[in-house]
């Protein structure tokens, strides 16, 4: 966790909300992105695949790579961010943030050597809600290669804190939310965050739970695909609209992510998949992802 530097992930969000990423408005800001997110991918060491979606009439890539396991590399987890905005926002905490978590976490654990395999990935057409084709995309690729998905966590807006929250939002907590069988994946990024994340005033820690698919806040993101293959999936929120007043506005730029929340939240993701590939919570000396889901 040394590894992991804030500041560097900072960069990413500034860079990719430099303008607007809307796939129909935007289209040759979006397709930056992805070249983007391809070059930080093989500035890491790893190898940047791209696999083609089109939704509504525009094409365009899921950029992803893996970092192989050393036990089970046929196990593998997932963590991703959406590189595309609504229109006219240039999307610093709505996904800017998650993708640069991704990213981090992409340049740190690259060498880790972990025991089950890890999928890093920016996607495409999030905003345009379900059936998220670009994540089932992905989901069904690395099904398709025989793997199995030990889990998956959507980055999706890790920037916001408020002092005070609107509605139940306790306002300084990074929420992990998952569906109920990921009981498991939300508990190893809970305790992961407690072991690693440092403490301020604008970071309270991980809030985690699991909630049944009728939960009308709980399908919200690309999680939502993998879910649906039959795939433990959660996403990592600051809680949107019930939090931050910039939530698909223009005003949703860098200078308002809340850098100490996003701090925590960025050694949180990193320190959590590390956690999914490689925790051995049981003490048989095999890590807990390659004995199945």
């Amino acid at each position: 966790m040394a590894a992991v530097r804030p500041d560097r992930a900072f960069a990413d969000i500034t860079t990719l909300a430099a303008s607007p990423r809307h796939p129909q408005e935007n289209p040759e800001a979006v397709r930056e992105a992805a070249a983007y997110i391809s070059s930080e991918l093989d500035e890491a060491g790893l190898e940047a695949h791209e696999i083609p979606v089109t939704s509504e009439g525009i094409t365009l890539p899921v950029v992803w790579a893996e970092i192989a396991g050393e036990s089970c590399a046929d196990k593998v987890f997932v963590l991703t961010g959406h590189y595309d905005t609504v229109a006219g926002s240039p999307g610093a905490d709505d996904d800017a943030s998650g993708v640069a978590a991704m990213l981090e976490t992409a340049r740190v654990l690259a060498r880790a050597e972990p025991d089950a395999s890890i999928v890093v990935a920016g996607l495409p057409f999030e905003e345009q809600g379900p059936p998220y084709p670009a994540s089932r995309a992905l989901g069904e690729a690395l099904q398709g290669d025989e793997r199995t998905i030990v889990g998956m966590v959507s980055a999706e807006m890790l920037g916001y804190a408020a002092p005070e929250g609107q509605g139940d939002d306790p306002g300084d907590t990074l929420l992990l939310l998952g569906y109920e069988g990921a009981e498991g994946l939300v508990e190893t990024f809970r305790a992961a965050a407690a072991t690693w994340t440092s403490t301020s005033e604008d970071w309270g820690g991980v809030e985690a739970g699991t909630y049944p698919p009728e939960t009308s806040f709980i399908s919200r993101s690309d999680h939502l695909a993998f879910y649906e293959l039959g795939v433990p999936a959660a996403f990592a929120t600051d809680g949107a609209d019930y939090r931050t007043p910039h939530y698909h506005q223009a005003s949703d730029t860098p200078d308002n992510i809340v850098r100490p929340f996003f701090e925590g939240a960025v050694t949180t993701i990193v320190s959590g998949t590390f956690a999914m590939s490689s925790l051995d919570a049981d003490g048989d000396g095999t890590a807990d992802a390659c004995g199945g889901v």
